[in-house]
């Protein structure tokens, strides 16, 4: 390399670290925090409550975060049933977890549809909502388990994470 271009290179890399140092720091405050859609889809209604759990613990990371509970049962009785255990449920963890916050943030949706039906009624509830992020919460145990995960995977419109789901610790009331 000629030494004259050498040099030139060395004064344009120092000018770009200058030009670098004197811009003053981005402050995020200046960027609108963005309200996340997130479903937490679980295949067996009673795993429901490990899924609330982990939703309120490990995701909602801002007061505009909106999480929403998936399952899928068979009959409509089944459909009382599950709301009927898991609202009152919703209820007290949601105090425990968010007391900071004016407003719920944790939705509940329990769908009809045939046995199988969970990953397609799960992603075409997502992308009718726009949601920003799928999580199956799968325990492992069920026949469908890598059938909708695969099935979400390739169908979804957002991201996909799959939790793997252990039985809920008990809750104080």
């Amino acid at each position: 390399m000629h030494p004259s271009t050498h040099q030139h290179s060395a004064m344009k890399s120092a000018a770009k670290k200058d030009l670098l140092r004197t811009q003053p720091p981005v402050s995020l405050a200046a960027y609108p925090v963005r309200r996340r859609r997130i479903y937490f889809c679980v295949e067996d209604p009673s795993n429901i409550f490990s899924a609330i759990k982990c939703a309120l613990q490990h995701l909602m990371l801002s007061p505009n975060d909106q999480i929403t509970l998936v399952s899928v049962v068979e009959t409509q009785a089944q459909r009382e049933v599950v709301i009927s255990t898991t609202w009152s449920l919703m209820n007290v963890i949601e105090q425990q977890t968010t007391a900071n916050t004016s407003t719920s943030n944790l939705l509940l949706h329990i769908l009809l549809g045939p046995t199988g039906s969970f990953a397609k009624l799960a992603c075409e509830l997502v992308s009718k909502n726009g949601g920003d992020l799928l999580i199956l919460g799968l325990s492992g145990n069920s026949v469908m388990t890598n059938n909708s995960s695969s099935y979400c995977i390739k169908n979804s419109k957002c991201q996909v994470v799959i939790k793997r789901l252990t039985m809920a610790e008990p809750i104080d009331e």
